[in-house]
């Protein structure tokens, strides 16, 4: 009969084995890094693009502040522009009336001064606007040195004279000079006033 052999583990000296090296540790350490990339990535772009909103958003309301401060002085300028138009015209109606007669006063004494030798009568007669024969009366007497009669014309508007010497008329006109200044001023004032647009004309109509 023959013998069982059964094998002997008790003195077997076991070899401890080399645990297989993995990657799936490096690989998760590559996809934590690619995430983390990838957040920054999409955080930067959100960050940038928020930045970039906000700069087109106050851009645009600072744009739109300006217009509306460049529009609120337009109307403030207009308002007072208007305001001031009655009393401006006013003031030109009062005032260069007797600044018309001055400075016809101040031209009569030019273009008589020169000609005070070829007088050949003692007292001039000189004609102006019934308007002005008291103020330019007191202004020839104070400041021209020959005796002059003033005498009232009708037919001639405040700032216009005339007198004959010798067998020639001569005249003095500062009235358009006047006229030229009211001009100017209702112009300016008109450049001021608020346009109507086509909308506002096609209501009216």
């Amino acid at each position: 009969m023959s013998k069982l052999h059964l094998e002997d583990f008790g003195n077997k000296v076991s070899t401890p084995q080399k645990p297989e090296k993995s990657s799936s540790g490096e690989d998760q350490a590559v996809d934590r890094l690619a995430t983390y990339d990838e957040g920054y990535k999409a955080g930067w772009d959100d960050a940038q693009a928020a930045a970039t909103e906000d700069r087109t958003r106050i851009g645009a309301e600072f744009e739109r502040n300006l217009q509306e401060l460049s529009f609120t002085f337009h109307e403030a300028k207009v308002q007072v522009g208007q305001s001031l138009a009655p009393l401006v015209s006013a003031f030109v109606q009062c005032l260069f009336p007797k600044l018309a007669v001055t400075s016809l006063a101040d031209q009569l004494i030019a273009v008589l001064e020169p000609l005070k030798d070829e007088m050949d009568t003692p007292t001039l007669d000189l004609r102006c606007s019934p308007e002005d024969v008291d103020i330019l009366g007191n202004l020839l007497e104070a400041n021209f040195g020959l005796p002059i009669t003033l005498r009232p014309e009708p037919s001639l508007m405040t700032g216009q004279a005339d007198f004959v010497l010798g067998h020639e008329t001569h005249e003095v006109d500062v009235s358009a000079l006047q006229t030229e200044i009211r001009r100017l001023v209702e112009a300016q004032f008109d450049a001021l006033a608020p346009q109507k647009t086509q909308e506002d004309l096609t209501n009216v109509g």
